[in-house]
């Protein structure tokens, strides 16, 4: 994942085709000293899809690992930050319908051999400082290994090659042992897809003590005892309101908690793997009428929220899993799958308070969290308006105003519309709104249960 290589000359710029490893998988140059402004303006052009499944950033090294998987075996492991992180993972998706199947790690040096189509992953250090790497072996010889991947060579293959590097391999009583063509990396191992767990590493756990949630205190010099948002900002002004004065909290102002970078990383591994088993679950209901008689839903809303999980299922925007962590574990509490709660404190209102505050030590792990809903829309298939739906709520109002920032910033048009005022059905029975649009693209505040009362009591002496 490094920008160049020291010891590897460069010569095609920025998205070259290099050459092709073995099932016909395109291998990209990443140099990005040569990128074209032009045609990456910004994050979100440098993310890269096929269809609608994410394969990652153009062109690192995670992302030609998940494309080849994805392409050869209709598998994916699920998102990462940075590509050591792979090697903690323990399951990898089937695209087809969601299902998780085993993925093994194997440490460099154990007796399980090496084998074609295998991931071999880097600890981050040396010529993959931060980030680690990743590649996929193509060939296992007798003493030495080929493998394919992005983001090290800028070169295009000789004719032929389905790899661009060899590593020597050390074959003994006590294993096989794989050696770089760095002197400054170190190789965690490779992992395969299969049940078989014989002489594979068990899933990482953390040390107790980084699960922590640690409360600390800014020195109290008056800061927040003054203005410091602004309210001529809509946006801002909004959640003024709704939190009756310049504050992030009721209670005390200069409390905050802390928590490991570790800690986040566990966070962001259980909630990408509780995400994937909620859509698995939720597919398994749609498909089965008893399980879903289960949820007290209308039986006339049946036919279109299975043809909506079938074409829409991918269209997620955002959503919101809630945690309880300590030295304990993890332990989640529900999926509100589509709110929009602590968006705007975590993705704006957190970052202001800690400049008013003078704290200038730590990150806030959500910093960024308005370009990342910009990216996701860009790369979804709403229509050029979207209609933000919310109720009469103060609390509502900012939420709603924020995402309306990232559409904005998206290239989008919204619209805001408080309960269903304006809306009607034209002749053709369309839903429009009070400007005479129609209503393709829909994100929401408002609760589903809402608009289910709603249907149950007109729908009163039928059978819904």
């Amino acid at each position: 994942m490094p920008e160049r290589s020291a010891n590897i000359s460069t010569h095609d710029p920025f998205g070259s085709l290099l050459g092709y490893a073995p099932g016909g998988i395109a291998i990209y140059s990443s140099d990005y000293h040569t990128a074209d402004e032009k045609e990456y303006p910004d994050d979100a052009a440098f993310r890269s899809y096929l269809g609608r499944e994410y394969m990652g950033y153009k062109w690192q090294c995670v992302e030609f690992a998940r494309r080849y998987l994805y392409l050869n075996h209709g598998m994916v492991f699920t998102d990462v930050g940075m590509a050591y992180e792979i090697f903690s993972l323990r399951f990898l998706r089937q695209v087809v319908n969601d299902a998780l199947l085993p993925l093994q790690a194997f440490a460099n040096g154990c007796k399980r051999k090496p084998e074609a189509g295998a991931l071999l992953i880097w600890q981050e250090g040396g010529e993959f400082k931060h980030t680690g790497h990743v590649a996929i072996i193509t060939e296992v010889l007798e003493d030495k290994i080929r493998i394919a991947e992005q983001n090290v060579i800028h070169s295009r293959l000789p004719s032929g090659q389905q790899w661009t590097r060899e590593l020597p391999m050390t074959v003994s009583e006590s294993g096989y042992f794989l050696h770089d063509t760095f002197d400054d990396t170190e190789i965690l191992g490779w992992m395969i897809q299969t049940e078989d767990t014989e002489y594979s590493l068990p899933q990482p756990m953390p040390e107790k003590e980084k699960l922590e949630i640690h409360a600390e205190h800014i020195e109290n010099n008056g800061q927040f005892e003054r203005k410091w948002l602004n309210e001529n900002n809509e946006f801002e002004a909004a959640y003024v309101k709704a939190m009756g004065g310049h504050k992030v909290s009721h209670s005390d102002q200069y409390r905050y908690f802390t928590m490991s970078e570790t800690a986040q990383h566990e966070l962001i591994r259980a909630t990408n793997e509780l995400h994937l088993m909620y859509l698995h679950a939720t597919d398994k209901v749609l498909k089965d009428d008893k399980l879903l008689e289960y949820f007290n839903i209308p039986k006339l809303l049946w036919p279109r929220l299975r043809l909506s999980w079938q074409n829409r299922r991918y269209q997620t925007i955002t959503g919101r899993l809630d945690f309880c962590m300590d030295s304990r574990g993890l332990k989640v509490y529900e999926y509100n799958a589509d709110s929009a709660s602590c968006h705007a404190e975590a993705g704006e209102f957190m970052n202001r308070w800690a400049i008013q505050g003078g704290l200038n030590m730590g990150e806030n792990p959500a910093d960024g969290l308005r370009n990342a809903l910009a990216d996701c829309w860009k790369h979804s298939e709403a229509t050029p308006l979207v209609h933000i739906m919310q109720d009469h709520d103060d609390e509502e109002d900012y939420h709603s105003l924020f995402m309306r920032n990232a559409l904005v910033q998206a290239g989008f048009k919204a619209k805001i519309i408080h309960g269903t005022e304006g809306l009607h059905w034209d002749s053709r029975g369309r839903l429009i709104d009070d400007e005479d649009n129609q209503i393709k693209t829909v994100w929401k505040t408002w609760a589903w249960e809402t608009m289910l009362e709603q249907l149950r009591e007109d729908a009163t002496g039928m059978e819904v």
